[in-house]
């Protein structure tokens, strides 16, 4: 937010790990909720991609989000980066270390 301001209406945001911590897909009291909050109230739209979470953050996140399209879950990792403004990495996986941001 200190890069693009308080209010982010207009700007997409793609965010790779959901879960606590990598090898998981725990997302109880995971950073990624901090953030997913913070940018949605701010008025961004989130992009986001997990190895393992995602059936959990379907479950768990507000169904508004993906109703009004504040949050769309994305397939491949690289599909969360799609048209994106900026990327924020939450969740070290392995798969994220040699990402290859020309494919």
């Amino acid at each position: 937010m200190k890069r693009f301001g308080a209010r982010l209406d207009g700007f997409t945001f793609g965010l790779w790990g959901l879960a606590f911590k990598p090898g998981t897909d725990d997302m109880r009291e995971a950073p990624a909720l901090v953030v997913l909050h913070s940018l949605i109230e701010a008025g961004a739209k989130v992009q986001a991609y997990d190895p393992a979470a995602m059936g959990v953050a379907k479950q768990m996140l507000p169904a508004a989000w993906f109703v009004d399209g504040s949050l769309k879950l994305s397939d491949h990792q690289y599909d969360a980066l799609s048209g994106v403004d900026a990327m924020i990495l939450v969740t070290d996986w392995k798969q994220f270390h040699h990402s290859d941001f020309n494919a």
